[in-house]
């Protein structure tokens, strides 16, 4: 198994079944990209788009009631944290950006609630730029079928990754290894008796 062909068998297993994130607006996606971590995307989509009509832009999130957003935000999980974060997102895009959400990684990494995930994921779908995001899925999958050794810094993935995986779309695959590690190539009980991988994989050998 090599990359290049673990790309493709992806894109066949997971051909248009990737979830995506509903947003109208660079506002609606920054939203829905805080709220995310440990959710699904269903349920980003649904809590977030309550969110959103009720606090359509950057200053009437900023202006709300903190503990009106929290009960808004309650069903997603870790809904304290979130509501901060939304909050302080909103107060931080205007007092520094004038209320209007960057484009640019330098800027965008700035804003509470967003990490290196969340500010290239965005930008990937904002601005159509190529990332390779690297999150616990893909490292996890990746590990298990013994393409990266665990000890691998995220340079030293993304260094394999580029060098294996040349002219390819980077969110592309990042997005598929996502996915993958979260159907299947699970944390704790991995459907391995599904994995197209298995004969691969010395994961539960």
């Amino acid at each position: 198994m090599n990359i290049c062909n673990l790309h493709e068998e992806l894109n066949l297993v997971f051909y248009d079944s990737l979830d995506s994130l509903e947003y109208n607006s660079d506002y609606e996606l920054l939203i829905k990209l805080i709220l995310s971590p440990r959710a699904s995307e269903n349920k980003v989509n649904q809590i977030g788009d309550l969110l959103i009509s009720e606090f359509p832009n950057v200053y009437d999130l900023n202006n709300a009631n903190l503990l009106t957003v929290k009960k808004i935000v309650k069903p997603i999980g870790y809904y304290n944290q979130k509501s901060l974060r939304l909050k302080s997102a909103c107060d931080f895009v205007i007092n520094q950006f004038e209320g209007q959400i960057p484009k640019k990684y330098k800027d965008i990494i700035q804003i509470p609630g967003i990490g290196d995930k969340c500010a290239k994921k965005y930008l990937s779908l904002i601005n159509k730029d190529d990332y390779i995001i690297i999150d616990s899925h893909l490292i996890r999958v990746l590990t298990r079928l013994e393409l990266i050794s665990p000890n691998f810094s995220h340079v030293q993935i993304e260094n394999f990754i580029k060098s294996n995986l040349k002219n390819s779309n980077y969110t592309d695959f990042s997005n598929l290894l996502n996915l993958f590690g979260k159907k299947l190539c699970k944390s704790r009980k991995p459907e391995c008796t599904r994995c197209p991988f298995k004969n691969f994989c010395n994961f539960i050998n």
